[in-house]
Parts: structure tokens; sequence; C-alpha cells
């Protein structure tokens, strides 16, 4: 079953706020893969840069006046930080960088696999500008018994009880000069759905 570029031949190209011509994957939460002709592009354009939300209930925007982010757990100093704050309190840093989902490919697994099914657009490549997450680690105090540092997404289950969708890395990981909290994708703000 393959899928082609086509608008027109292929009623899976799908188009979301700020996503243009996307293979729609599932709609419920949004998956988008980046259609194979945007892929031999250096830098993955944001309108084609693909979408993998793990649980159904996403947020339709994000006020980014009022949002915060938080940092708990084994620090010597919580922190809620604006957007401002990440902008104005930090050296902003800057990096090209491939994310690709874990799952990328997972159709061609000969045995099949569950989960969503993609081919070859659950990656992109983009210039991110952001933070080091080292430097905020550094204000929030993290203490040397720290082991992990765990990132939660805002999207959420459709029903109490569904589990959280929470990732992490080691703290020595999170000390690097790579990693970073991203709030500029290719020059303009991270599409809403990334």
């Amino acid at each position: 079953n393959k899928k082609n570029d086509s608008v027109a031949d292929n009623p899976f190209l799908a188009h979301y706020p700020e996503k243009a011509g996307m293979i729609l994957l599932t709609d419920r939460p949004p998956q988008l893969e980046t259609p194979l002709r945007v892929l031999r592009q250096d830098i993955t354009p944001n309108e084609s840069f693909f979408v993998r939300w793990h649980l159904s209930n996403i947020l339709r925007e994000i006020d980014v006046d009022t949002f915060h982010l938080v940092i708990t757990g084994d620090v010597e100093k919580p922190l809620s930080l604006t957007m401002n704050d990440l902008k104005t309190k930090f050296k902003p840093c800057s990096i090209i960088a491939l994310a690709e989902c874990a799952g990328n490919s997972r159709s061609l697994f000969k045995p099949q696999v569950p989960g969503s099914q993609w081919v070859n657009g659950g990656m992109g490549n983009a210039e991110w500008k952001g933070v080091k997450v080292k430097d905020i680690l550094e204000m929030a105090g993290v203490k040397k018994d720290a082991v992990d540092i765990s990132f939660d997404g805002l999207d959420e289950g459709p029903l109490p009880g569904v589990p959280d969708f929470v990732k992490s890395i080691s703290v020595a990981h999170a000390m690097d000069d790579e990693v970073m909290i991203a709030y500029q994708m290719n020059g303009k703000d991270i599409p809403m759905l990334n």
C-alpha cells in the first residue's frame, strides 16, 4: 500500500493549522507524516514537519503569555519559567538537528508490529533555537543525587486512569551542551502541533 505525494491522488494528505499536505496516519491524536518529496530538502519546512502525539486529548491552543515551564523534583530551587523568561534570562543557543519518532518506518517491519504505521516520514531536520537544559538545571540547582530528568507534555488521556506519557534522559545527558528546550524552529515560533 504505497502512499504518494499528489493531493488529488491521495485522500490521506491532510491540512491542519500551520500544516499543509501531510500524510494523515491518525486524526485522534493527530499523527502527520512528512511526504517523501519534502525529505529531499536539507531543512524540513515547519508546515511539513511530522507530528506525533501519544494521547488523544490535545490542546487547541497555548497562550504563550501565560504558559509556564515548571521545573520541580530533585532541585534546590523549583522554577516556573515563562516563555519570556526562556528568551531573556538565558543565553540562546541554536543547532541544526534531526528529530525522529522511534517508530519511524514501522510499517516496513516484518512481521508487522502494532502502533502507528509510519513509512519514512516520521522525521524532520530543522534549525532549533532555544535554551540549553544545562543552563535551566544550573539555575534550579539540580542536586547531585538526581539520576534522570523527566519531560511531561501537555497531551492527556481521554479517560481518567490513562497513564501519562512521560519520557526521561539521564542527568549526565541533560547536562550535555546540545540538549535544549526549543522555542523556535527554522526561525519561527514552533507550530502548535509540534
